[in-house]
C-alpha cells in the first residue's frame, strides 16, 4: 500500500511540474504568457521560503518588506489633470541569488484600485500602465540594477512578459549572470556617461551621499525628448526620489521626499 502511494504521489507531481510548464511557455501567446491564479497560488510557497536580505549596499533596504511614503505627482487618465496626493510604495524581497538578492517595488497610486467613469470600472489608469509603476531591482555589495520584466528567448525567438509574474521572471532569470544581462545599472559609487546605439542618454553622478541616475531617449527622426526617467539613491536611505515622464511633461509621475514608514 504505501509503494502504491508513493508512486501515485510521484505520479501526481510529475503530471503538475508539466502543467504548469506547458501553461508557462506554451499555451499562451508571446508577450502575455502569465500562469493562472490557481497555478500561481500553489507555487507561490517557491517564492516565500528560506528568503532574507543578504546584500550590505547601504543605498537600498535590508528588509525583506517595506513600504515607503511619497509626495507623488502624477497624470490622471480619468481626470485629464495633474494630481498632487500622498501614496504609499510596497516593497519586498522575491528572491536571494548567490550575488544579490531581487526586490519588487510597487507604487500604489489610487487610480490602480478602480474607477467608475461613466457606469464603468477602470482597473488601472490611463496613461500610467503597469510598467511604469511596477519595478524589479537586483541589487549587490555595489552596484543597484533596474531589471527588465521582458525576457527574450533566443531559441524560441520569443519575448515573455514576467512583470507581476515572479515565477516566470525568476524561472527565466535563474543565475546571478542572466539576471545581470537583462538589467541597467541604475545606482553604484562610480561615475558614468553612455549613448547607446538608438540615442539613449544614460548618466550617473554622484553628488555628495548621493546617486543620480538619469536616462533620456530622444526622437530619431525629430531629436526631440521622447522619454526621461530618474532615479536619486541616498546613502542608509534608499530611493529618496523618482521622476518619469513622455516628450515635454507628458504623463507625468513624480515622486519626491520619499521616506521609509
Amino acid at each position: 500500500m504505501k509503494i502504491k502511494k508513493i508512486k501515485s504521489g510521484l505520479i501526481v507531481g510529475v503530471v503538475l511540474v508539466w502543467g504548469v510548464t506547458y501553461v508557462l511557455f506554451n499555451s499562451l501567446p508571446s508577450f502575455s504568457n502569465e500562469p493562472g491564479f490557481a497555478v500561481s497560488s500553489v507555487f507561490k510557497c517557491v517564492l516565500e521560503r528560506d528568503k532574507e536580505v543578504r546584500h550590505l549596499n547601504s543605498y537600498f533596504y535590508n528588509e525583506n518588506s517595506f513600504e515607503l511614503e511619497s509626495a507623488a505627482t502624477y497624470y490622471s487618465g480619468f481626470t485629464s489633470d495633474t494630481v498632487k496626493e500622498k501614496i504609499i510604495i510596497k516593497g519586498e524581497l522575491l528572491k536571494n541569488y548567490e550575488n544579490g538578492d531581487l526586490f519588487k517595488l510597487v507604487i500604489k497610486l489610487p487610480e490602480l484600485k478602480g474607477y467608475f467613469f461613466n457606469n464603468n470600472l477602470y482597473d488601472d489608469p490611463g496613461y500610467l500602465i503597469e510598467d511604469r509603476v511596477i519595478f524589479y531591482f537586483y541589487v549587490t555589495t555595489d552596484k543597484i540594477y533596474r531589471v527588465s520584466p521582458y525576457i527574450y528567448d533566443a531559441q524560441k525567438n520569443q519575448i515573455y512578459k514576467g512583470l507581476n509574474n515572479e515565477l516566470l521572471l525568476i524561472h527565466l532569470l535563474s543565475t546571478d549572470q542572466a539576471i545581470v544581462a537583462n538589467s541597467k545599472i541604475v545606482c553604484q559609487n562610480e561615475e558614468m556617461h553612455t549613448i547607446d546605439e538608438y540615442g539613449r542618454i544614460i548618466n550617473i553622478a554622484l553628488e555628495n551621499e548621493k546617486v543620480k541616475y538619469e536616462r533620456r531617449e530622444y526622437n530619431q527622426s525629430s531629436g526631440e525628448l521622447h522619454f526621461h526617467e530618474e532615479f536619486v539613491w541616498e546613502r542608509d536611505k534608499g530611493l529618496v526620489s523618482y521622476g518619469s515622464a513622455y516628450r515635454v511633461e507628458a504623463e507625468i509621475l513624480y515622486l519626491n521626499a520619499i521616506e521609509q514608514i
